[in-house]
């Protein structure tokens, strides 16, 4: 099934507090709009839809956005930001918690935005990105998939975690200094960690890092007793080394 956004004087919404059913979902936004102007979904209620959620660019002047309004709306449903046909495609979670069952992004200019910082996008599968991941947007990866990210993410300051299977990030770059990424169950594949970024792990088991590259970056260990990040693959050192931080807890027991 295919819906177009129906006119509003600045943007055209469609909210829906109840989507059910199963099958492929496409989204369009509306064409011939001036600059400027949004095409949005807004999507709430309970996890009722299977299937695939695609958001397909019309135009290349026009923002269109799928809106998470509650945490599982698209629980068991895949989302796919679809660029490729224009405009700036954009899923924005607007609740604490939204959980996705796999993502998909092609094209040159997908988002994934949090509209307040600190909310979490849980991806409980796999597939493959290209796109950035937006500021204060914190993107956990769940089950035993593969998901694949590739795309520049200028702006990205939160937390990546990896809590199953794995997440491939081996051509994603992220710019920020501030960048964290966690290791919670999960395998991170092909992370560069440039200056100021951190890595950090909870300890848990099957938490790997695969083919990492560290060029200034800070390698943290929390809590009350060491725990040591695994490495598969290969390990590269650039230029700038390695920085190892321990929680102060640490330091404080040890003895001088």
């Amino acid at each position: 099934d295919v819906y177009k956004g129906q006119q509003s004087k600045w943007a055209k919404l469609v909210k829906s507090d109840s989507l059910t059913g199963n099958g492929n979902l496409v989204f369009l936004g509306r064409t011939g709009d001036p600059a400027g102007y949004e095409s949005g979904f807004l999507l709430g209620g309970d996890a009722a839809f299977t299937g695939s959620v695609e958001l397909r660019g019309t135009t290349s002047n026009l923002q269109q956005k799928i809106e998470l309004l509650s945490e599982n709306v698209l629980k068991n449903a895949s989302v796919k930001l679809n660029s490729s046909g224009g405009g700036s495609i954009r899923l924005m979670v607007s609740t604490a918690n939204a959980e996705i069952a796999g993502l998909e992004g092609t094209g040159n200019d997908n988002i994934l935005q949090s509209k307040t910082a600190g909310n979490n996008l849980i991806v409980n599968g796999g597939g493959t990105y290209n796109g950035a991941v937006g500021a204060g947007l914190n993107l956990i990866k769940k089950g035993a998939a593969t998901l694949v990210i590739t795309g520049q993410s200028d702006y990205f300051n939160s937390t990546i975690t990896a809590q199953g299977g794995i997440l491939d990030v081996a051509g994603a770059v992220f710019t920020l200094a501030d960048a964290k990424f966690r290791l919670d169950g999960g395998t991170i594949q092909g992370l560069n960690l440039k200056a100021g970024q951190i890595l950090s792990t909870s300890g848990a088991a099957g938490s790997q890092a695969k083919d990492l590259s560290i060029d200034g970056g800070i390698v943290y260990f929390p809590g009350a007793t060491t725990t040591a990040i695994e490495v598969s693959g290969n390990l590269t050192l650039g230029s700038s080394g390695i920085v190892l931080k321990f929680d102060e807890s640490l330091t404080r027991n040890q003895p001088h």
